[in-house]
């Protein structure tokens, strides 16, 4: 298998056989978060998005220095993507700073403070989220279905 031009073009540099076992460390890591994610379902089963705020009159520098989960919803309040950070007030700001997100972003909800897991659930709980979610913009991990990169 030769490495895509794609590939190549993100990772330049490596061996054709670096590229198969970096696949191989991926899809591995994938399924172990999968697995993580079913056995740790009773830690995530009561955190949810519950309040959506308009994006635009959203102030993420109430989030500065805080760590937290997120989801963007677009006008037809379908899912578009969900994330995690240690600073959500950063990443928020990113995001309405990039044009071809925030046009199409219209609500945001959060999950901070004692809402979270611990630190060592929350990647798996984002990507239970993801799982629940299915939104657009978010990559599809083995055992994730629904999710697709835009």
């Amino acid at each position: 298998m030769v490495p895509s031009a794609c590939t190549i073009a993100f990772a330049p540099g490596f061996a054709a056989a670096q590229y198969r076992w970096a696949a191989l460390r991926l899809r591995k890591a994938s399924r172990d978060l999968v697995r993580e994610v079913k056995q740790y379902h009773f830690v995530f089963a009561k955190r949810d998005f519950s309040r959506f705020q308009n994006w635009s009159r959203f102030n993420p520098a109430r989030l500065d220095a805080k760590p937290g989960v997120y989801l963007l919803r677009g006008a037809s309040k379908g899912p578009l993507y969900v994330g995690h950070a240690l600073d959500l007030g950063r990443r928020l700001v990113q995001h309405a700073e990039c044009a071809a997100i925030a046009e199409r972003v219209t609500h945001v909800s959060t999950i901070v403070g004692n809402d979270l897991p611990g630190d060592d659930y929350r990647a798996a709980f984002k990507e239970d989220l993801v799982r629940r979610y299915q939104p657009r913009w978010n990559v599809n991990l083995v055992g994730l279905q629904g999710a697709t990169v835009v």
